[in-house]
């Protein structure tokens, strides 16, 4: 009965070590995970902010081609010219490495649902959804 007690108390420890060995390994593993979730998130705004610039850039672009239209329409065809300012159609490139790295790599399951809320309409869209 003694030697039964000196290993359950032998035991009891080493379970007690390896149950907070458990628990401090969870803590750091989501404490990563979360790092990695907020510059994931940090990473989507800076997209975000690129292409709406990039975008922003294009509409000045074609509104200055819109207004001008009207003058270069009312020139006679023998002194139409193609205008300096023009540089075709200026489509902008956008970027979505972000937002595909989310994808592939499934950040996007570690998002909560109040962050992940504003890419809902984008997932639809892109038909993940």
């Amino acid at each position: 009965m003694k030697s039964f007690m000196n290993l359950v108390l032998q035991i009891i420890p080493v379970m007690i070590g390896v149950y907070l060995g458990f628990v401090i390994s969870n803590w750091d593993q989501n404490r990563k995970n979360q790092q990695k979730v907020d510059a994931f998130i940090e990473n989507i705004k800076t997209e975000i902010e690129d292409n709406t610039a990039k975008i922003i850039r294009v509409v000045d672009y074609h509104i200055m081609l819109r207004d001008s239209s009207g003058f270069y329409l009312d020139l006679p065809p023998d002194k139409l010219d193609r205008p300096a300012f023009f540089k075709g159609i200026q489509m902008p490139r956008l970027m979505n490495s972000a937002f595909l790295t989310g994808l592939q790599t499934g950040m996007f399951n570690d998002l909560s649902v109040n962050k992940n809320s504003g890419t809902e309409p984008v997932l639809q869209f892109s038909g993940y959804l």
